[in-house]
This record gives C-alpha cells, sequence and structure tokens, in this order.
C-alpha cells in the first residue's frame, strides 16, 4: 500500500512539473540576500536579482540564498612534511556568483565545494613542516582559500570562496607530542630574559606552559565576512 501511494504522489508530481512548464506565465518573488535564475528548456539564464521577475511557457524558475554560505571540511588526518601526524578541521563561506552554473555543475554542487576544500587543504599541509604549520595560520588561511577558488573557477561552480579557516587541530602521536613539548619548552626557557633566569619558579611555569599537549582551536568563532 504504501508502495502505491509513493508511486500516485510521483506521478502527480510529474503532471504537475508538465503543467507548470505549460502555464503561459509564472512569477517568482526572489528575496534579498538570494539570486534567481530562469530556465528556458533546461538552459540557464542570467542571474534574477532581488525583486518580481516572470516566465513564460517552456520557462522554469529557481531561487536560493546566495549572499554568505557556510561550509565545513570534516575532520581529516595527515602527515606534515616532518612526519608529523594531524587531525585537522576547517570552516568556510562563499558567496554563488552566477546561480546558473552554481545549480547545475552537479546534484550537489555545495557538498563538491566542502570536497575541493578538503582536496586543497591536503595538498598545502603536505608540503609544511610543524613549525610552519603552526607558526603564521592566517598566511595558511589565505594560501588555502586562494587554491579553493581557482579550484572552484576551474570546475565551474559559479561561487567566490570570502574566507577559510583551520578551525582546530591535533597532533595524533603521543611520541611526536612529548617530542614537540620537550622542543617547545627548551625553546622557550633559552628565550628567558637574564634578570628572570634565576627565578626557578619562572622558568618552571614557561616550562609547564609549552610543554602543554599541542590540541588547539585556532578559531573559536567563525569571523563575520566584512
Amino acid at each position: 500500500m504504501a508502495e502505491l501511494i509513493q508511486a500516485i504522489i510521483q506521478l502527480f508530481q510529474l503532471l504537475w512539473g508538465v503543467i507548470y512548464l505549460m502555464l503561459p506565465i509564472k512569477a517568482i518573488i526572489v528575496r534579498k540576500g538570494n539570486l534567481g535564475v530562469r530556465f528556458t528548456f533546461g538552459r540557464p539564464g542570467s542571474n534574477l536579482n532581488p525583486g518580481l521577475h516572470l516566465a513564460t511557457m517552456f520557462q522554469t524558475m529557481e531561487d536560493t540564498h546566495t549572499t554568505l554560505c557556510y561550509n565545513v571540511v570534516d575532520k581529516i588526518k595527515i602527515t606534515l612534511r616532518d612526519g608529523v601526524p594531524i587531525e585537522v578541521d576547517a570552516v568556510m563561506t562563499y558567496t554563488v556568483e552566477d546561480l546558473g552554473q552554481f545549480l547545475t555543475a552537479s546534484e550537489n554542487t555545495d557538498f563538491l565545494i566542502s570536497e575541493a576544500g578538503e582536496m586543497v587543504l591536503r595538498q598545502v599541509l603536505g608540503t609544511l613542516s610543524f613549525a610552519q604549520f603552526h607558526s603564521k595560520p592566517d598566511d595558511l588561511d589565505k594560501k588555502i582559500c586562494t587554491g579553493l577558488q581557482k579550484a572552484c573557477r576551474s570546475q565551474g561552480f559559479g561561487a567566490k570562496i570570502k574566507l577559510f579557516r583551520i578551525k582546530s587541530y591535533e597532533v595524533l602521536s603521543l611520541s611526536v607530542r612529548n617530542a614537540l613539548a620537550i622542543r617547545a619548552s627548551i625553546t622557550a626557557l633559552s628565550k628567558i630574559p637574564d634578570k628572570l633566569a634565576h627565578d626557578h619558579s619562572f622558568g618552571a611555569m614557561v616550562a609547564l606552559v609549552t610543554a602543554a599537549p599541542p590540541a588547539n582551536v585556532l578559531t573559536q568563532n567563525f569571523p563575520e565576512d566584512s
């Protein structure tokens, strides 16, 4: 019985699609923050800005939010150039510049943008040592953002990447974490000013802080697009 009901629903949806396509006039109101697109025989036209838009027979229209879309790169594991294994995740925002391209590039272009973000993230991190990865996160984010934008353009996704942020990372190997902690402690202790070098409690505090396991959140709150 459930299968019969589902078949009837699908039939009505098909009939309505044909009826809608043959209507002599259709209307759509594109809201602020959205873009629309008019399809003629399945071919997308140019963007429809916010406001009232009409279509005729053999045309259909769609609209969706395009101003600032949010996406994520789920946690991935990667080994840096110097052998440090890390787990990292990231977030990004993008705007849709060509809705026709965005809707027709694939069944789920938003998912493909996330996959492209993971690909570029892996490519960039694979060329870095842990010190390079950890020292300048803002520069790293910009480099990945630029690479992701090139990938989106080459694939014809119709989207512009606005921001990319590595959200958090964790060093996966306990032995590597310990080695990094020792190295950080030695570096920090060597930089203690002479006037504080005799204060053993200060040195102990510096060592304690710098030896903390390097499991860090780089971006607590995702910044608003400017």
